[in-house]
């Protein structure tokens, strides 16, 4: 049956090509352009980052977003620009060249907002071979750990419905519960896998600040981009956004970077902490990455190749939990 509020949803997405794509070529700015793939998109619809090149050939970023969601990407348009200011007067880099986030200018057509960027065709930094220039590698750990740390100066102002401490235990239960049985004739796994991910997820809920912020969330793989010329990081698709809590976009990036050296990963640590970092930092660390192992195994084919692959990546990290002994890996050794 039709159902107008559906179609209303349905017509309202950022994801809906045809729709954005409609409103896009109604801006004059826009005659001529061609409106690529969609390459960036939050699941409800929420924001979509498309490619588009305009009428001699040049690519650029168009952020689509309903209007009915402009208040949220509003306040973190203001949030963003505060970031960008505050690197820029601790940074001759970004004092010099261009701001480390892209601010587009928007425009309204329809019933969406659209903003612009140039497309600067960079790749993420995960995609591309280790820094060859140190110094340059020390400078821009400097900037990932300062704009993380900026980031979280401001709280997310709306409504979160990601995991909070009151959710985290049960979602930690029925991830070993649907684990447990897979791995339970592991011969290459300590069996003390199972009391230490339960023993870290309580002591998480105990010790975290799970005040929601901001954070990149999953993106930051495809987000944190690097120039080879300037030797310089940026982050792009900002305005995808989402809420979690203090050291989330850390773990994250620690958990991306795990198979580099422990040298590059104490950095990371040391310089977001100042040197001082709170040992429930770990108990939280290794509860999410042990987390992001677990739900690999959980989604793959029993007897997969996939599944073989996240039981390797288990045991490699209870060798760097000292057997599932210790939270604090191996790795980090305290200033």
């Amino acid at each position: 049956m039709y159902n107008k509020s559906d179609h209303q949803r349905f017509f309202y997405s950022a994801t809906d090509h045809k729709a954005v794509s409609r409103c896009f070529h109604n801006i004059s700015l826009f005659k001529g352009w061609t409106l690529g793939e969609c390459v960036m998109a939050k699941q409800e619809g929420s924001l979509a980052i498309y490619q588009a090149t305009n009428r001699d050939g040049y690519p650029f970023l168009i952020y689509a977003t309903p209007i009915r969601d402009w208040g949220r990407k509003e306040r973190i348009l203001q949030h963003v620009g505060r970031v960008n200011s505050v690197l820029a007067q601790g940074s001759f880099r970004y004092n010099d060249c261009e701001p480390m986030i892209q601010q587009p200018t928007w425009i309204r057509s329809g019933v969406f907002f659209f903003g612009i960027t140039p497309d600067r065709g960079l790749q993420p930094i995960f995609e591309m071979i280790s820094f060859v220039n140190r110094s340059s590698f020390i400078l821009n750990t400097i900037h990932i750990t300062a704009l993380f740390r900026f980031l979280e100066c401001g709280v997310w102002p709306f409504t979160r419905e990601e995991e909070g401490s009151e959710g985290l235990l049960d979602n930690a239960a029925r991830l070993y519960d649907k684990v447990a049985p897979r791995l339970h004739n592991a011969s290459e796994i300590s069996r003390r896998w199972e009391s230490f991910y339960l023993r870290n997820a309580e002591t998480t809920v105990r010790t975290h600040d799970f005040t929601p912020i901001y954070t990149i969330g999953d993106y930051l793989s495809e987000c944190l981009v690097y120039c080879p010329e300037r030797e310089t990081l940026y982050l792009e698709g900002a305005f995808s956004f989402s809420p979690g809590t203090r050291g989330d976009d850390l773990c994250y990036l620690l958990f991306l970077s795990r198979r580099q050296s422990p040298q590059d990963k104490q950095y990371l640590v040391d310089l977001y902490f100042h040197l001082d970092v709170p040992s429930h930092f770990f108990t939280y660390l290794s509860y999410k990455h042990m987390t992001h192992l677990l739900e690999q195994i959980a989604d793959s084919v029993i007897g997969s190749r996939e599944e073989k692959i996240g039981r390797e990546e288990l045991r490699l990290f209870s060798e760097s939990r000292e057997g599932f002994r210790t939270p604090v890996p191996v790795w980090y050794k305290p200033s």
